[in-house]
């Protein structure tokens, strides 16, 4: 992700902790945020701009839903990011305003442009099942977050 014009790289895991689902990011600066389905900890504007940045699966599935589910106005337009063609996801009354970015093919998020106040940010996305079908960067940064 860039937010600002720093690169941070990310790394998301879901999991069940004490009958409650929990979702860590673990950040290239070393920094871990944890959201248990109510409270972010550390919970600072920029730590949830770069939680939402990550694109965990299940934080933006449920912040999808509210917004379809509240009647919010949503834009589709095709367009590219990456170099990869897109639609592009949009809720221009929502505020902070999100862009989501998804593959035309797959149809699996690919991106995430976040305009919050001051802060700026986007980040490119990828899903894997299992780490055998991680891209590898991923994979190094994920192996390089456990040794911390």
């Amino acid at each position: 992700m860039t937010i600002g014009g720093s690169r941070l790289s990310a790394v998301c895991t879901q999991s069940w902790q004490h009958r409650e689902r929990e979702v860590r990011v673990g950040l290239g600066d070393g920094r871990t945020l944890i959201d248990n389905g109510t409270t972010l900890v550390p919970a600072g504007r920029l730590d949830i701009d770069e939680f939402d940045l990550a694109g965990c699966p299940r934080p933006l599935t449920r912040w999808l839903a509210s917004q379809i589910n509240r009647g919010a106005p949503l834009e589709v337009s095709a367009t590219r990011v990456f170099g990869r063609r897109v639609y592009r996801l949009r809720f221009p009354t929502v505020r902070p305003e999100l862009e989501l970015y998804i593959s035309r093919r797959g149809a699996l998020p690919v991106a995430l442009r976040l305009a919050s106040g001051a802060i700026r940010g986007i980040s490119e996305l990828s899903y894997g099942y299992g780490s055998h079908e991680l891209p590898s960067r991923l994979v190094e940064e994920a192996r390089a977050m456990r040794a911390w």
